[in-house]
């Protein structure tokens, strides 16, 4: 018997890249709302013995930085569509099933969040290697903890669809 919550799997992982969007969605919104003209209209609603500073100078020295923000959003739906899938693969083990080292795609995202996690390693050498695309040609930004990667949207969007399309395979291959 197909045990029910295989039929939620690939449910899961098109929640995990819905709830990204929708976040990512409200930080744009934020950062459109961050202007120079919004700036300045609220800075009105001070006391008048507060000093204004430009606002160039305002939004770099203690604006939040929106696409360091959106940077660790996506970092950490990454991580946890692979931790998403862990728990899955984990619950379900079936024993004919796929095992994560089948799939490219699957083992690209494990050494991706594990680059993530865990900064320059062996999932970071190996990743750097097999995946170099992720890896800035410039990397004087980079320090010995703290790795910037290049990645995106597409790229979640590319790991969602893997892990929806196996569960589904498994689905069909069980005759559903």
């Amino acid at each position: 018997m197909t045990p029910w919550y295989l039929f939620e799997f690939p449910n899961d992982a098109e929640r995990v890249r819905k709830l990204y969007k929708k976040a990512s969605e409200a930080i744009e919104q934020e950062d459109n709302f961050i202007s120079e003209e919004n700036y300045y209209a609220e800075s009105e609603k001070l006391p008048k013995s507060v000093s204004l500073m430009p606002y160039e100078i305002a939004i770099e020295d203690f604006g939040i930085n929106y696409n360091a923000f959106k940077y660790n959003l996506l970092s950490m739906t990454i991580i946890q569509l692979y931790s998403l899938w862990d728990q899955q693969r984990e619950k379900y083990n079936g024993d004919t099933f796929i095992h994560k080292d089948n799939s490219e795609k699957l083992e690209e995202l494990r050494l991706l969040q594990n680059a993530l996690k865990h900064g320059k390693g062996t999932s970071e050498k190996k990743l750097r290697k097999l995946y170099p695309k992720y890896f800035c040609k410039n990397e004087i930004n980079e320090s010995i903890i703290y790795l910037q990667l290049n990645f995106d949207e597409s790229d979640l969007d590319d790991f969602t669809d893997e892990i929806i399309s196996i569960w589904k395979n498994e689905l069909k291959r069980l005759g559903y």
